[in-house]
């Protein structure tokens, strides 16, 4: 019989916390980060820049990097984070992370961030927008959708998740 220890408890709220971002009433504040689209791709890329320069596992990095992306794209991530064979995103077939938060992170790190848009400050441009979504041009090559969440734009697909 499994019985739960005190960190598998701890891990699984870290993770829920990571997940969700702590989620503070129903409504959606405002996020100035998010406010525009182009905003919300920079945002994202000045932490994805954090995140492949990072020599350690970075949750609240991640936390902030899964913020950029829609509610659904986050529910698909923490559904399916732990199901990512790690072998192939690191090359290391003993790696072994059982731990959720620090799995989930380093799936992001080294799983979504490589295959996702490269480089702060880079020229974007807008080229489609409306009411409810838009899209995105990085340095005229990567276009990323976007879905407009309440009063905030988000990235409307996880990057690789189509690979795996």
């Amino acid at each position: 019989m499994n019985s739960l220890t005190r960190g598998d408890v701890f891990g699984f709220v870290a993770w829920a916390a990571l997940g969700v971002g702590m989620l503070s009433g129903c409504a959606e504040k405002a996020n100035p980060d998010l406010a525009t689209p182009a905003a919300t791709v920079q945002k994202y890329l000045a932490i994805a820049d954090q995140l492949a320069a990072a020599r350690e596992i970075n949750i609240g990095g991640v936390r902030e990097g899964l913020q950029c992306f829609s509610k659904a794209d986050r529910d698909w991530f923490n559904k399916n984070f732990k199901d990512f064979p790690l072998d192939e995103i690191t090359g290391n077939a003993a790696m072994a992370i059982s731990e959720p938060a620090i799995r989930g992170s380093f799936v992001f790190m080294y799983g979504v961030v490589p295959r996702g848009p490269k480089g702060a400050g880079k020229p974007l441009e807008v080229t489609a927008e409306s009411a409810a979504d838009a899209t995105v041009k990085v340095d005229n090559y990567f276009t990323i959708p976007l879905v407009k969440e309440g009063p905030n734009w988000r990235i409307k697909g996880i990057f690789g998740k189509d690979a795996n």
